[in-house]
């Protein structure tokens, strides 16, 4: 059982989870979301059982964050050290379980990027193996066979139910159904219906390809519309700020008497902040590429 931020050995957690089992049914039916993102994310275990673990799992880090801080603040002799631990220590819990309710979705991102980024390419390869002769199965296994992401692992998927008897119309079917990506499911059921109906699968092959690279066009316009003033808030938060900022340390430094310690304190804060807000926007930038791309 794999739960992101996770502090306690597995066994410990599975048998301490049987205690949350009517809080993770409830929160399993107030969210049907739920069950579809673990379907898509493969994640084999149960939905109440992942739910109870996590929910046992944050419980037991809040009685250690709890205590943590409170002897923390006690050393210290602040007043109210009790509440303002368990505030502190509630907080951080609740955002964990966020996270972690969150991880499979998080993992149905990756598969879709990894699936779409690597579409068109394989889309073109299976459009040159079509208009060379070559039989539906067996451009199916050459996709599998190379790196194309996750387009490959799904073709592959196919091909394992083929081998196992099932007809390649019926296996093709299952995999757009379970498959997160709007795109592969659309671009395979086009297929499906190509073949069902006779069509010429290399035209509707090629059709696809260039509906998919306009469609990459109109994303990378507007990933570049979206840069724009992203860079005009990086250029004045990054670079604009600190030089005013640092200019203004110079100067008052100048007029007052401050030690060189506490200018030091200031430049290295300062030199923090702008760190935190280069990997927020890199963070950002990243998170905004399209997928196609």
């Amino acid at each position: 059982m794999n739960i992101p931020y996770c502090f306690f050995p597995e066994n410990f957690v599975k048998r301490g989870s049987s205690l949350f089992y009517w809080l993770s049914d409830f929160i399993r039916k107030s969210k049907p979301e739920i069950e579809l993102d673990f379907k898509r994310a493969e994640i084999k275990t149960s939905v109440s059982a992942y739910i109870s673990a996590a929910l046992f799992s944050d419980f037991v880090l809040f009685l250690f964050m709890t205590l943590f801080v409170s002897m923390i603040l006690l050393r210290y002799r602040s007043g109210y050290a009790l509440a303002i631990a368990v505030l502190v220590s509630f907080v951080i819990s609740l955002f964990i379980f966020f996270q972690q309710m969150t991880y499979p979705r998080v993992i149905v991102n990756k598969k879709v990027k990894s699936i779409e980024r690597y579409l068109l390419p394989a889309l073109r390869t299976m459009q040159i193996q079509v208009s060379s002769g070559i039989p539906l199965y067996d451009i199916i296994t050459s996709i599998s066979n190379e790196d194309y992401g996750g387009v490959s692992e799904q073709f592959k998927k196919a091909i394992k139910e083929i081998n196992a008897g099932m007809h390649q119309i019926n296996a093709l079917e299952n995999v757009a159904a379970e498959n997160p990506s709007l795109y592969f499911q659309r671009i395979i059921w086009q297929i499906i219906t190509a073949v069902k109906s006779g069509s010429d699968l290399g035209v509707v092959l090629n059709e696809i390809v260039q509906s998919l690279a306009e469609e990459q066009i109109v994303q990378v316009q507007e990933y570049g519309s979206k840069l724009n003033p992203l860079t005009m808030f990086y250029m004045l938060i990054v670079v604009v700020v600190p030089a005013l900022a640092l200019t203004f340390f110079v100067v008052i430094g100048s007029f007052i008497s401050i030690n060189s310690s506490t200018l030091k304190a200031l430049f290295w804060g300062m030199y923090v902040v702008v760190m935190f807000f280069q990997l927020f926007f890199l963070s950002m930038i990243s998170s905004k590429r399209p997928n196609l791309l």
